[in-house]
């Protein structure tokens, strides 16, 4: 063979090799993985102003899934953080994203939240996790399921309620089937009992704010108070004593009877 053939011949080879690495287009399971450090990506509404951030140590990205460690995810609210998840590894999916390793949540020093595990519902704007610690300045819970809207601010918790409610010197253990939480306010549905030594209390909503200041039990009220049985429409319960009221109904034991009552 001379040499122009072969010279020829390895022209073609090149021009074709080159065509078909220019032309050739990598398979949908060939898309490139971006490991890096110090990762910060932020989300955002229609109007442009800031939805979410997530910040992390390390970590690996392709497309929309990814694992991330060492995470702070942050919800903003009127462009200012209103809420700050952090864990120690994100999977993300197309699904969603999934905390994972010592959750915990803040929501702007009203309140703290801690789990195992988390998922980020973000095309419904949804924060759900399993048994969740719930603390407020004087409220504690404990739930076996926990759901976040993120548009309306409001927590739901189901699967079983206890709560501790301080007011002052005064404890309460309660007990509930369902709670709502937000910013301001606590209300325990369903079920609701109330342990406080030597009274005790049922009724179907408990409402408190934050500061427990007031506590409010309506609902088919009914109890032991001072060693006396008693109903109501409506109780309230504050640091100064309890206040009955509507078709109130007080059973006032013999030994009780020559003894002053704040009702």
């Amino acid at each position: 063979m001379s040499r122009s053939v072969v010279v020829v011949l390895i022209v073609i080879l090149l021009i074709a090799g080159g065509a078909y690495l220019f032309f050739r287009h990598p398979a949908p399971d060939e898309d490139p993985i971006l490991s890096a450090s110090r990762i910060a990506m932020t989300g955002h509404h229609d109007d442009g102003t800031p939805a979410w951030s997530i910040q992390a140590e390390v970590g690996s990205l392709a497309d929309d899934a990814g694992e991330l460690e060492t995470v702070t995810l942050t919800f903003f609210e009127d462009s200012k953080p209103s809420i700050a998840v952090e864990g120690d590894r994100m999977v993300r999916t197309s699904a969603g994203s999934t905390l994972t390793g010592a959750v915990r949540i803040e929501q702007a020093e009203a309140m703290s939240l801690s789990t195992e595990s988390i998922f980020w519902d973000e095309r419904n704007s949804v924060l759900e996790s399993g048994p969740v610690g719930f603390v407020m300045d004087r409220i504690r819970l404990e739930a076996g399921a926990f759901h976040h809207d993120l548009n309306t601010n409001l927590s739901t918790l189901t699967r079983g309620i206890e709560a501790q409610v301080t007011q002052d010197d005064t404890l309460y253990a309660v007990v509930s089937d369902s709670a709502e939480v937000t910013r301001e306010r606590v209300t325990l549905y369903g079920n609701v009992s109330i342990d406080e030594g030597s009274n005790q209390y049922r009724c179907q909503r408990l409402e408190s704010d934050a500061s427990a200041e007031s506590v409010l039990l309506l609902g088919e009220v009914t109890g032991v108070w001072n060693q006396s049985t008693f109903s109501a429409s409506e109780v309230e319960l504050d640091v100064t004593g309890i206040r009955m009221r509507g078709d109130v109904v007080l059973d006032l034991g013999v030994e009780q009877m020559d003894e002053p009552h704040d009702a």
